[in-house]
């Protein structure tokens, strides 16, 4: 849409500080991202005057030959009570990420009970069941992330048994 760091000022902020600075008026646009519907976007869009901006479709056809890692999601009208039409967004796989010495055995653990009980994670919470090996293995070929060992080490002993 022609936005680039020539002609905005982009300020890192979370999705709280971005709410707030839309409030105090000290910002035009905010970008938040989490899960739908986001409980800080909820909070804005019964407080406030909302303006949802959609990405039209042709966007994101560009957007998906350069960055394959964005999903198109479509989150649709009255999600949020100020939302009159569906919109087009983008969205990313969720990760986990920890620190490069946290023990690889620890991680190994975390990643494999992860993967191994979607079921009982998707009935904790509604974003559970995107979790999922296919999604993390298209990244275990990518420069994009960096996997800690422990988790690599799981992603590998899956591939292994399946014969690949």
């Amino acid at each position: 849409y022609g936005c680039n760091s020539d002609n905005t000022n982009m300020i890192p902020m979370t999705s709280s500080e971005q709410a707030e600075a839309l409030k105090d008026g000290t910002i035009d646009v905010a970008f938040m991202a989490g899960g739908i519907p986001q409980a800080t976007v909820t909070d804005l869009d019964y407080s406030n005057d909302v303006v949802y901006l959609s990405i039209d479709d042709a966007v994101i056809e560009t957007l998906d030959k350069e960055y394959p890692f964005w999903t198109p999601v479509t989150i649709e009208k009255d999600t949020y009570s100020k939302q009159t039409e569906d919109m087009n967004c983008l969205t990313v796989d969720t990760l986990l990420a920890c620190n490069v010495d946290l023990d690889e055995e620890i991680v190994y653990q975390i990643t494999k009970i992860l993967n191994e009980n979607v079921n009982e994670l998707a009935s904790i919470h509604s974003s559970g069941m995107e979790w999922n090996r296919e999604t993390t293995e298209a990244y275990l070929n990518s420069s994009l992330l960096t996997f800690h060992d422990g988790a690599l080490k799981y992603y590998m002993e899956v591939l292994e048994d399946r014969g690949r």
